[in-house]
């Protein structure tokens, strides 16, 4: 596997935090674009997408397709798709599939009572209470010690540290961040405005290239949510 675990993601009470759990269309809008950059070269593209199903539940698609060549001949595909459902703020059930290079995983959860029901390609686990999946859009899983790793379909032990807030380019502007470091079982950094929005990532690939998600459309659609480059 060239990426080994890709970066993934209990509920808090502030308020900002709550609308990111229970409404992410109203947060986000329908679609979620990045750019995904391997060593500052383009080499693919990750979309999430958001469809209300009822009031309080919620369709979430994502997908990072990616490509890498050498002398323009593609050497190196890897595409990750998943499909989820949210109700109330909780993950219902999942399903998600990898294809690294050829080599196919899936994941499938279902809520069981409180918890989750877990089956992955290689393992199945049944987890007591609820987890977030490793798909980084909901802010909530800032306060998670586990959460369901959507390559492998472990529950994977994590440390999620708030950094500094920092400007950064998010939707052709630049916008205040905070920077998050998640550390154990995952290694990734990841970047969310105060009201909860996922603008950015980065971490290591398996073969040492530095991969970065630079955000298109994130949800920054007012002049009060993104400054202009030229201040």
């Amino acid at each position: 596997m060239f990426f080994g675990a890709i970066p993934t993601f209990a509920y808090a009470s502030n308020q900002a935090l709550r609308s990111v759990i229970l409404n992410p269309i109203s947060l986000y809008g329908e679609e979620i674009i990045f750019d995904v950059f391997r060593d500052s070269e383009k080499v693919g593209k990750h979309t999430v997408n958001f469809k209300s199903l009822t009031d309080n539940k919620t369709r979430v698609r994502a997908r990072f397709e990616l490509e890498i060549t050498f002398l323009s001949i593609p050497f190196y595909s890897y595409l990750y798709q998943s499909s989820s459902v949210w109700q109330a703020g909780r993950l219902q059930k999942l399903y998600s599939s990898v294809d690294d290079n050829g080599e196919r995983t899936f994941v499938r959860a279902v809520r069981k009572d409180d918890g989750l029901m877990i089956v992955g390609s290689k393992n199945s686990v049944t987890w007591p209470t609820s987890l977030y999946p490793t798909n980084h859009w909901n802010a909530g899983v800032r306060d998670s010690k586990h959460v369901l790793n959507t390559l492998t379909g472990e529950v994977s032990p994590v440390g999620i540290t708030k950094q500094t807030e920092e400007r950064i380019q998010a939707q052709g502007g630049w916008v205040l961040a905070s920077r998050y470091k998640y550390s154990g079982s995952i290694d990734t950094t990841v970047w969310y405005d105060q009201k909860g929005r996922w603008l950015k990532m980065r971490f290591v690939a398996k073969d040492g290239s530095t991969i970065d998600y630079q955000c298109v459309v994130c949800g920054l659609n007012t002049q009060s949510n993104v400054q202009s480059k030229r201040n």
